[in-house]
């Protein structure tokens, strides 16, 4: 009887820690909203969006312009979601993101982004 109970012992505890794995795996209440979703055994492509960047405002003044861009005041050399304000004008502005320039001008459709 003791060598069975010993076997069984042995089973079980072996068992555990990969059961435990398992259930870590498959759910993690502190990971971030959409981490390690998997369908089947392959993950989910998460589409990556182009950012989009709504010029809404310009001012110019002798001391600096500044421009209202998604909604946040910046002046050149600042940033806005992760593009540097590179030169501000009468009715454009020149952002830097990544080794490339855009520019976006004031008169461009904008859609309503913040309140």
């Amino acid at each position: 009887m003791k060598t069975i109970w010993l076997i069984f012992t042995l089973i079980m505890a072996s068992s555990l820690p990969w059961s435990s794995w398992v259930v870590a795996v498959q759910y993690d209440p502190m990971a971030p909203p959409g981490y390690g979703k998997v369908v089947g055994n392959k993950p989910i492509q998460v589409k990556k969006t182009k950012q989009r960047y709504y010029l809404r405002q310009i001012l110019v003044k002798e001391s600096g312009n500044s421009a209202v861009i998604n909604g946040y005041l910046v002046k050149e050399g600042e940033y806005v979601n992760r593009a540097k304000v590179i030169k501000i004008e009468t009715n454009k502005v020149t952002l830097s993101k990544a080794g490339k320039l855009s520019v976006i001008r004031l008169n461009d459709p904008v859609e309503k982004v913040r309140q």
